[in-house]
């Protein structure tokens, strides 16, 4: 080559730029936030769990708040989300016992396309990936796939345990199902994959006796639980995880447990403020997740405070509530949700009880408004199902109510049973 440096330096400068295809860069970039906004949203919460972590370990100057220093944190790793998709899932087929302990024995239940006949009397229902999780009144836990019904474990049903799920636990997405073995000496926390068909982790929790441990939520390979503390006469309760794949417990506090919750979708954020709003799941929330609709849309509902006098003692006012509407995903999508058209909504609130996927949840109306006057008459629309879908923005009926088929009797009352959450009494 005879040109020498400088020529071919002179000969770059007088060249020309390409033409700069602007539309085209945008175009391809629109496409390329589309395919991977889930992927970059995940990113951006996962940036706000480590944020949320570090300042947890931080030393703290109150004795009383956060973790002993030698505790171990739990670990929360960046593994993909699962986006297995789970048949919608409820019975309207179950008898009345005589034992008001254990009301509801469930002969069939409506799992997807398929009819699920347990061969037991099903008193509670939960779900994974792979099928429905299903307790028995002994204690019993057993576990369908739709074809199959075979015993996974056994627990301690305490008198006045929530019917939803007899202390077993599920996570809104994913194959871990997690109890405490039945009370004694050898008592331990298990955790049990429905994909393998195996126990994953069994950790010895002899200090955990019925009254005082009690689950809190599944979310990803990690399992939350309440630790009642008593030390004279002074009872304290403490947060707990276990962290599965190390089979290694530690004390956490409710910061880290929603920043946890934040990483993974399947969850909501109330408020207008997708980074300050409150982090809620199916488990880790007051009574339920609540939905109202409010016009043509079905808004996720908050409270934002009680006024009156406080009767109860607890530090909050007793009079009306005033709420507040909307919010998020897990995600950081807005929730705008359209009602079906010439759908007349219920009466009453719609209640989260089961995602399909990472898009789609159900909600039923009237699912946790307790015993008494249950409202099949007085309630139109309870027991009505709508599937919501976050992408599309819509609701659509997928169950119409059971038909009450009474003259007035709330004890002849045709009521519906969901996975995860109360049961009427």
């Amino acid at each position: 080559m005879n040109a020498s440096l400088r020529d071919l330096r002179q000969h770059v400068d007088q060249t020309p730029p390409p033409p700069l295809d602007v539309e085209g860069i945008i175009a391809r970039g629109d496409a390329r936030l589309r395919r991977r906004r889930a992927a970059l949203a995940a990113g951006s919460a996962s940036l706000a769990v480590a944020a949320i972590v570090a300042v947890a370990a931080l030393p703290s100057s109150d004795p009383t708040s956060g973790p002993p220093a030698e505790t171990p944190s739990p670990s929360i790793t960046e593994t993909p989300a699962p986006t297995g998709v789970r048949p919608l899932t409820y019975t309207d087929d179950y008898t009345v016992g005589p034992d008001l302990d254990i009301h509801w024995y469930m002969k069939s239940i409506q799992y997807g396309d398929r009819t699920i006949r347990p061969g037991i009397d099903a008193t509670a229902l939960d779900l994974t990936d792979d099928g429905v999780v299903m307790v028995a009144p002994d204690g019993g836990i057993h576990f369908s796939d739709g074809r199959t019904t075979e015993k996974i474990g056994e627990t301690t049903i305490l008198e006045g345990q929530s019917w939803a799920e007899w202390g077993v636990k599920t996570s809104p997405a994913g194959s871990l199902a997690t109890w405490f073995t039945p009370e004694g000496p050898e008592r331990s926390l298990v955790v049990y994959d429905t994909h393998q068909r195996k126990v994953l982790a069994e950790v010895p929790r002899p200090d955990c006796v019925p009254d005082h441990c009690s689950l809190s939520a599944v979310v990803g390979d990690r399992v939350y639980y309440e630790w009642l503390h008593v030390a004279g006469p002074r009872a304290t309760t403490r947060l707990k995880v276990l962290d599965v794949p190390t089979e290694t417990v530690s004390e956490t506090d409710a910061g880290t447990l929603s920043a946890d919750l934040r990483f993974h979708p399947r969850g909501f954020v109330k408020g207008d403020n997708y980074s300050t709003g409150e982090v809620v799941n199916q488990d880790v929330n007051d009574e339920a997740v609540y939905f109202v609709p409010r016009g043509s849309t079905l808004e996720l509902q908050r409270v934002v405070r009680t006024t009156g006098a406080d009767i109860d003692g607890d530090g909050e006012g007793d009079g009306p509530v005033v709420y507040g509407y909307g919010g998020f995903d897990a995600t950081g999508r807005r929730l705008n949700l359209q009602l079906p058209a010439g759908y007349t909504p219920a009466e009453n609130a719609y209640v989260l009880f089961q995602w399909l996927d990472d898009d789609r949840f159900a909600v039923m109306a009237g699912a946790t408004h307790g015993s008494g006057n249950f409202g099949i008459d007085g309630w139109p629309g309870y027991g009505d199902i709508l599937v919501c879908d976050i992408v599309r923005e819509r609701c659509t009926l997928a169950a119409p109510g059971p038909d009450p088929g009474v003259t007035g009797s709330d004890d002849d009352a045709q009521f519906r049973l969901v996975p995860h959450l109360t049961l009427p009494n």
